[in-house]
């Protein structure tokens, strides 16, 4: 991850670390198929015609040789039938058993717009006027004085940037969304300021559009960060360490 310098320190340039380890990576392709599988019924086997004998005419019976009895043919096992993949319901469905959790569950995935801007935690800086590049989560809002001190919601879509003016969350939301994961963040050595991880992230993806993922960042029960758009799920499960843990259930 590269980061730009600042005034008030470091500041995130928000691009992934591909770099991850062995268990990552399986968790990650875990992760993907369950919510890239196809909720539809199994492929039933299409039965195939049994090939025409020619059937000798009697002249032909008469002239010919008799010939030996055709061997008999065991019959094929019938393969078991491939179980179906998880519905959208049944893996939005999954809870916790964590209270704090699954009220965030609930709201992210009930699309309660209202409960969701009800629990966001804001930031608040000192912002200057000119742009110090790309990440800059001090900069003023239109119209505002250098100097002053401003309040935002920390979001990143490919870079991180400030939101100023609610609602922060519930316009993030798309209106069909699949729950991927929801795992327990790893503290920072050392954390970036105004950029916090919160203590769990929340993975979800847009089931209108695979593969573009979101994560929902929260502490005690309050929303603190967003990130998404160009966000690879690798990226997004780095906060979790070496070997992210699921807190929800699996699927059998």
């Amino acid at each position: 991850m590269r980061f730009a310098t600042s005034r008030g320190g470091t500041r995130p340039r928000w691009r992934a670390d591909r770099r991850l380890a062995s268990a990552l990576a399986i968790t990650t392709v875990l992760i993907v198929v369950a919510c890239s599988g196809d909720s539809a019924s199994a492929p039933t086997a299409t039965a195939t015609a049994a090939p025409t004998v020619p059937v000798a005419s009697p002249t032909a019976e008469a002239t010919s040789a008799p010939s030996a009895s055709p061997a008999a043919t065991e019959p094929q096992a019938t393969p078991p039938p491939t179980p179906a993949a998880p519905s959208l319901e049944e893996l939005n469905a999954r809870r916790t058993g964590d209270p704090q959790i699954d009220a965030v569950l609930d709201a992210l995935l009930g699309l309660d717009r209202p409960a969701l801007d009800a629990i966001v935690r804001t930031q608040s800086a000192i912002c200057h006027e000119q742009s110090l590049g790309i990440g800059d989560l001090e900069v003023c809002p239109p119209g505002v004085a250098e100097g002053t001190e401003v309040e935002f919601f920390p979001t990143g879509v490919c870079e991180g940037f400030p939101l100023h003016t609610p609602p922060y969350v519930s316009l993030q939301i798309p209106d069909r969304t699949c729950l991927v994961s929801v795992i327990r963040v790893e503290p920072r050595p050392e954390p970036i300021p105004l950029w916090p991880d919160g203590e769990h992230l929340i993975i979800f993806e847009d089931a209108t559009d695979p593969g573009l993922m979101t994560g929902v960042y929260f502490a005690d029960g309050q929303i603190v960060r967003t990130q998404q758009g160009c966000t690879a799920l690798e990226f997004l499960l780095e906060v979790g360490g070496e070997s992210p843990e699921d807190l929800l259930p699996s699927i059998d």
